[in-house]
């Protein structure tokens, strides 16, 4: 852990919290239990789109609201995350079952894009607010694949356009989960073209939730 404390210029006063924040819930066999790093990843989604939303509103004051959510959309999105975690090398300090190992779990985006969320979570608690910012947007704000502006645009109608281009069959958007209270939903959406899934996204409306599963898409199929 001393070495990840290195690398990314943080020391941790509770190493329990982010052991906790490297373990993934195939180490403890018990996916509810508290001992790996689920609770911390939705705490850590929470912070992180607080942080970026606050960012995005202070920094791009010409972004109509509809390009700062694809924006910010594009940044929390699980494929940025796990750029995140590589640049880092957090998939090495992971706790991982023996199978999810052996199945290339250290390399996985989901397992890497939820440690970092996880990750954020856990410096958060045990720092302040303002230490959690200040080390979420170093992180992000220096990549620049992720801030790259050029490809805000609609992302549905893009990946439309790309497979257009390949195919007759129109892609088909799926609500697929939604929870929270009222006031609050997370919607989970996927977009599929011949029932192959070609990604996924949440967000706070059927739209966004749509978008960020075209820009998922779209980043795999680049």
């Amino acid at each position: 852990m001393q070495e990840l404390e290195k690398i990314i210029g943080y020391k941790f006063n509770d190493k329990k919290i982010l052991e906790r924040a490297l373990t993934h819930s195939s180490y403890t066999k018990k996916s509810d239990t508290p001992d790996n790093n689920e609770r911390l990843e939705f705490l850590g989604d929470a912070v992180l789109e607080l942080i970026i939303s606050e960012f995005l509103f202070k920094n791009y004051k010409k972004m109509d609201e509809g390009n700062l959510s694809r924006f910010r959309s594009k940044i929390v999105c699980e494929t940025s995350l796990a750029l995140i975690a590589k640049k880092i090398n957090l998939g090495k300090f992971l706790k991982l079952s023996h199978g999810e190992e052996i199945n290339g779990g250290r390399e996985k985006n989901s397992i890497l894009s939820d440690a970092t969320e996880a990750l954020f979570a856990a410096i958060f608690l045990d720092s302040n607010f303002a230490t959690a910012k200040n080390f979420i947007l170093n992180l992000i704000t220096n990549t620049k694949e992720i801030m790259d502006t050029n490809n805000i645009v609609d992302a549905k109608s893009r990946l439309q356009e790309i497979f257009q281009e390949k195919s007759e069959i129109p892609l088909v958007y799926e609500i697929i989960d939604e929870s929270g209270p009222a006031h609050e939903k997370i919607y989970v959406a996927q977009v599929s073209h011949e029932n192959k899934i070609l990604g996924k996204g949440h967000g706070h409306s059927k739209k966004e939730a749509e978008q960020e599963a075209a820009i998922y898409a779209i980043n795999n199929l680049v």
